[in-house]
């Protein structure tokens, strides 16, 4: 029950939190076990894929062929660019300043691209494992409380995109027993 209440409570806050501002930390008062007064810390983040999908699925599911390749090599060009791996050890550092009891993630993406076949890259960029790894080398103990998926888009041969959000709990502070 006390599990149910509390992913209630998470979900809540995070529906309402998390349109308003890609990034934000609140504290919300709760009772804890011996009827004293408490706070939850709930830090929400975008993680934001890294690039213009948009462009790339509207090229990829046109007609005209010409544009796939060049637009999504120019996608791939920007996507190296805003480094989501550098992105992540400085959120990672951002949550172990702050120390939340839950953070949700918007944008949790898994990029698979193979270009091989034509010559170009082949990139295999999946994110929640990559924020976690960031978050257990600064010693934070984080576990994955909820994920949802909201896309999984395979327009074209060797190229497939997920979108998920995500709910991880400070299992050091939280307990959801």
């Amino acid at each position: 029950m006390r599990r149910i209440a509390f992913a209630s409570l998470v979900t809540g806050l995070l529906a309402v939190a998390c349109p308003d501002a890609p990034t934000g930390v609140w504290g919300v008062p709760s009772r804890s076990e011996a009827g004293g007064t408490a706070q939850v810390r709930v830090m929400t983040q975008n993680l934001y894929v890294g690039t213009d999908v948009d462009t790339v699925l509207t090229a990829l599911m046109t007609p005209n062929q010409d544009d796939d390749l060049p637009t999504l090599v120019y996608a791939l060009g920007i996507l190296a660019r805003t480094d989501f791996p550098a992105r992540a050890a400085a959120i990672a550092d951002e949550i172990a300043q702050v120390r939340p009891h839950v953070v949700g993630f918007q944008e949790v993406s898994e990029i698979h691209v193979d270009l091989t076949a034509l010559g170009g890259p082949k990139v295999d960029l999946e994110f929640l494992p990559i924020i976690e790894a960031e978050l257990a080398a600064r010693g934070l103990h984080y576990t994955v409380a909820a994920i949802n998926k909201n896309i999984d888009a395979s327009p074209a041969p060797g190229f497939r995109l997920v979108d998920h959000d995500a709910i991880l709990v400070n299992t050091d502070l939280a307990n959801i027993n």
